[in-house]
């Protein structure tokens, strides 16, 4: 349970517990990130039912992306513009890494989180109620994978603790959990939605690890956002 409270501490702005996180209770909270993105996507689908009684398909489907960003405060939707920032504005690795720490969004980062938001807003209109549920989950497992197969690039940030403490119990026991919950909701089909999950995290990895030497918190962030999206145009492909 007290991994869980910290998961959700540490994923949402939820008030649950004391403020902040300690390394201790980031190993332990692991596990929960793909129960976590459930319960993410469960408010969402509240969020859209509730929304839909009131106003039309496309001001819902916004509403509901809001929703979404700041109930997680933001935080990945911050690491992906920084993240298209440095590798788009960046020659080398220092360049990458500097751009990525500037506080300010610049031109490039704005315009794909403009596309990113529009794409997520039509997809979302879209999305089944399982869709809503499962899109949160793979990206918040996402996120776990990659930290379990990377290097952290720098010498300190908070990224660094969660990839150390990332190890194969955390990564293992939150695929469990996730492909249990996947299958009892969405049956075998969610297999398809786990493979297209892996087409992107693979080579996200492995481009991100090129470039900079490993993920960081940014690109962490900028991968859950992708699958997210990713995952919820992939089931208009399949029947749900």
């Amino acid at each position: 349970m007290k991994g869980l409270l910290s998961a959700i501490r540490f994923l949402t702005i939820i008030p649950i517990g004391e403020k902040g996180i300690k390394e201790e209770e980031l190993a332990q909270s692991i596990p929960f990130f793909p129960l976590v993105g459930l319960m993410i996507g469960g408010l969402l689908v509240a969020v859209k039912y509730l929304a839909s009684r009131f106003f039309s398909p496309d001001i819902t489907s916004l509403l509901v992306v809001g929703f979404w960003a700041a109930l997680t405060g933001f935080l990945h939707l911050d690491g992906f513009c920084d993240t298209v920032d440095g590798i788009c504005g960046g020659r080398n690795k220092e360049e990458v890494m500097r751009i990525m720490e500037e506080p300010n969004i610049g031109a490039k980062g704005a315009v794909a989180l403009v596309f990113l938001i529009l794409l997520k807003t039509f997809s979302v209109g879209g999305a089944s109620t399982f869709g809503l549920l499962i899109a949160p989950m793979i990206g918040r497992w996402a996120i776990v994978a990659a930290s379990a197969t990377s290097s952290y690039p720098k010498s300190c940030g908070l990224g660094k603790i969660f990839i150390e403490r990332c190890k194969k119990k955390e990564v293992l026991l939150a695929t469990l959990i996730m492909i249990v919950i996947g299958i009892v909701l969405f049956g075998l089909k969610f297999s398809c939605l786990l493979g297209v999950a892996l087409t992107i995290i693979l080579p996200f990895v492995l481009y991100i690890k090129k470039k900079i030497g490993g993920m960081t918190g940014d690109t962490l962030g900028a991968l859950s956002e992708v699958v997210e999206v990713a995952t919820l145009l992939s089931i208009g492909f399949i029947s749900c």
